[in-house]
């Protein structure tokens, strides 16, 4: 009795093995075609307005760069003085 049960526990505890194996095969195989993914994105950033606006605009930072500069300054509650700047 005692030699079927370890038999048993034995073959279970293979299986269970095995499966994990397989399941880590496969975590590493999406990870890869993430991976894979990402690398293929472009690789400059974009600002997209999009929603309930007349024309849909997508900015990158070559054109916001292009975009005049103003400055600002302002006085908050406690009267010091900021400057903001864009």
């Amino acid at each position: 009795m005692t030699g079927w049960f370890l038999g048993y526990f034995n073959k279970g505890a293979f299986k269970f093995i095995y499966q994990m194996k397989k399941s880590y095969r496969l975590l590493t195989v999406l990870l890869l075609f993430s991976a894979v993914a990402f690398a293929q994105s472009s690789g400059q950033p974009e600002l997209s307005i999009t929603g309930e606006v007349l024309k849909p605009l997508s900015l990158t930072p070559d054109d916001l760069s292009k975009m005049p500069q103003s400055k600002l300054k302002a006085k908050d509650r406690d009267n010091a003085e900021h400057e903001y700047s864009g």
